[in-house]
């Protein structure tokens, strides 16, 4: 990934990946669909981080960033951390409240009615927006 971003700079972003749904078990049944799921999601904006870009947005919500040091470290390009252990890079961004988009898919196609149900049974909880989210670089299709 050619690395054109700024610390600060907003962005739209698209990434596809492997959905990552429960498997089923106590009370649940097996997911028939596990590991034959994937997903678009479209980030209508998103800001670029970087060094101390998250600490600073934690306090301004009037708290302090919880636990030890983080799992991964930046490098020199702008909005990419890499994590500390396996070396895999990531693009950092704080998110910004903007609505965001996820296209689903069965086997690389668009799932069928009962195929979606099946999804949105095995997703699980929702959960809340994130303050900094980190993207793997290879799930990344483009950054505009």
């Amino acid at each position: 990934m050619k690395n054109n971003l700024s610390v600060g700079q907003l962005v739209r972003v698209v990434t596809i990946g492997e959905a990552k749904l429960l498997k089923g078990g106590r009370g649940l049944p097996v997911n028939r669909l596990a590991g034959r799921v994937t997903k678009e999601v479209r980030y209508s904006q998103l800001e670029v981080s970087g060094p101390g870009k998250f600490e600073d947005k934690m306090r301004a919500m009037g708290s302090e960033p919880a636990g030890a040091s983080p799992w991964y470290e930046w490098t020199t390009d702008a909005g990419i951390v890499q994590h500390k252990t396996s070396g895999e890079r990531y693009v950092a961004f704080l998110t910004t409240g903007a609505p965001v988009q996820v296209e689903w898919f069965v086997d690389g196609r668009t799932p069928s009615p009962e195929e979606m149900q099946t999804i949105e049974r095995y997703k699980g909880a929702p959960k809340g927006e994130p303050i900094m989210l980190t993207l793997k670089i290879d799930n990344v299709k483009s950054i505009e």
